[in-house]
């Protein structure tokens, strides 16, 4: 096309877009329908280094600077109104590079259909995510070995212990055992179990000589009024050794649930920082729709050249979008804040979790959600928006990303009757979270619960997402198990008590 003619042409279609192109402070370029720049605003100029001129000579298959293809997102941008796309690397006209998110939808201007897209500038944003991701990545691995330290800690110095003789008599304790005790450790010396513990004395057999005659770990818990609530572990030493029969492990319950609870939360938080750069582009693409939808209105408005009643269906989708974003802060919100029990209709919960992972799962597998009406548990709702999170990230990480169209991830709520260890059948509350990835390796199946052991550590695993889920539910009454299925891939579920179900 002659430049004169192609000038014209961008003036013309430049007026007719009015205040789109004068006011707004982004770049904003018109392209036909197979790419080639028809006009470009004075910010697209500015941002690009191409004179108008420059520009109408272009396609905007130029701007890329990698070979990635664009066809498919043309055809798309030629249907959809504010279509979102990821972003990507553009080059100017000086070989320098910029990242920039585009905003595309069609619009008709005197006849001519045409793609009119905002090129806003992310460059920033996406070097403060990479650095972000690189913090992260060394604030990680630093937890991770704070936290294997901490563990060893424990063992060494957090817990009580006592050994005890084949009279069940303590020979010796620990300074943290006496500090659980409220005495002294020489007073310890020399007492029988009995004389410590009311459980011992109240219990036939007392769970020590239990211990040393099946020659079996037993867990006991002491929950005394008015005394340091513990954990007892009783180990037989098999066979007995320069006269000990057992070994007595105490654990503070409260620093315990403490400590879990703070785990659960830090978990939580990795989880957060982990998807937040794609929660923050998912935002940012209904918003830079409404303000592009918000502006065309209003220099349409203005310039007279639509009704208010044509200006109506453009309000529909600004609305739209708005609730979009509301509904995003929204899943967010209820999943970092904690609250105590109460019932919960695991089927909105398992919604949130989905849509707070869609960012991870739409570039691996179709999600799809079956949910079942009634399905209420009495539990603390952030928790379980956190173990679907968990189960559902794991999914898609465990498929190819290179075969999306193959997979799918199906996530149930139903209710069940589920018979335990023999006695009765009772109602539970389930969740199900199904693959079609390659499923769990046999001589991995025994292993997948264990805390700190991944498969994926240098992908940035840490390891404790399935202990952490399981020990979750655990605490709120149920229980989570898997199977492989028989066509592949894993299935995950949860079992939580039904509220209100005959016990």
């Amino acid at each position: 096309m002659d430049l004169a003619v192609a000038l014209a042409r961008a003036e013309r279609v430049a007026h007719a877009l009015g205040a789109l192109f004068v006011e707004t402070h982004f770049p904003v370029i018109a392209i036909d329908e197979v790419g080639h720049i028809v006009s470009g605003n004075a910010a697209a100029v500015r941002q690009y280094g191409h004179s108008l001129a420059e520009l109408v000579a272009l396609r905007i298959h130029d701007f890329q600077a990698t070979d990635r293809p664009i066809e498919g997102e043309l055809t798309r941008a030629r249907r959809e109104a504010g279509a979102p796309y990821e972003p990507r690397e553009h080059r100017r006209k000086d070989g320098s590079r910029l990242w920039v998110v585009p905003v595309a939808g069609p619009i008709v201007v005197e006849g001519e259909r045409l793609i009119v897209s905002s090129l806003m500038d992310v460059t920033a944003m996406v070097a403060a995510q990479a650095r972000a991701r690189e913090a992260e990545e060394l604030a990680h691995r630093a937890r991770r070995a704070a936290e294997l330290l901490w563990q060893v800690a424990v063992e060494r110095l957090a817990e009580g212990v006592l050994l005890l003789d084949d009279e069940r008599r303590i020979v010796r304790a620990n300074g943290r055992a006496a500090a659980l005790l409220g005495v002294d450790a020489s007073a310890l010396l020399g007492r029988r179990c009995a004389d410590v513990f009311p459980l011992c004395r109240d219990a036939s057999p007392c769970p020590h000589e239990r211990a040393v005659t099946t020659g079996e770990r037993v867990l006991v818990e002491r929950s005394a009024a008015g005394a340091t609530p513990l954990r007892i572990e009783i180990l037989p030493v098999v066979p007995p050794q320069a006269g000990l029969a057992s070994i007595q492990v105490m654990r503070d319950l409260a620093e315990e649930h403490a400590a879990r609870s703070e785990l659960v939360l830090n978990d939580r938080l990795t989880t957060m920082g982990r998807i937040a750069a794609s929660v923050a582009h998912e935002v940012n693409n209904p918003v830079a729709y409404l303000l592009l939808q918000l502006e065309l209105a209003r220099s349409q408005l203005a310039g007279g050249r639509r009704t208010p009643g044509e200006i109506v269906p453009m309000i529909d989708e600004t609305i739209a979008s708005t609730r979009q974003l509301a509904q995003i802060i929204r899943d967010l919100t209820g999943f970092v804040r904690e609250r105590g029990r109460a019932p919960t209709d695991l089927s909105a919960a398992v919604a949130s979790a989905l849509r707070i992972a869609a960012v991870e799962t739409r570039a691996r597998a179709e999600v799809e959600a079956r949910f079942e009406d009634g399905v209420i548990a009495l539990v603390h709702g952030a928790r379980v928006v956190q173990v679907v999170l968990n189960l559902v990230l794991n999914a898609a990480q465990a498929i190819d990303p290179t075969s999306k169209r193959e997979h799918r991830i199906v996530v149930r709520t139903f209710v069940a009757s589920v018979a335990d260890g023999g006695g009765p059948a009772t109602e539970r509350a389930c969740i199900s979270v199904t693959d079609t990835g390659p499923g769990i390796a046999p001589e991995l199946s025994e292993r997948i619960f264990e805390p700190f052991y991944t498969t994926r550590g240098e992908e940035g695993g840490t390891g404790i997402g399935l202990w952490l889920s399981r020990d979750i539910v655990e605490d709120e009454g149920g229980r989570l198990w898997f199977r492989n299925c028989e066509g592949g891939g894993a299935c995950f579920t949860v079992e939580l008590p039904l509220y209100g179900a005959a016990t």
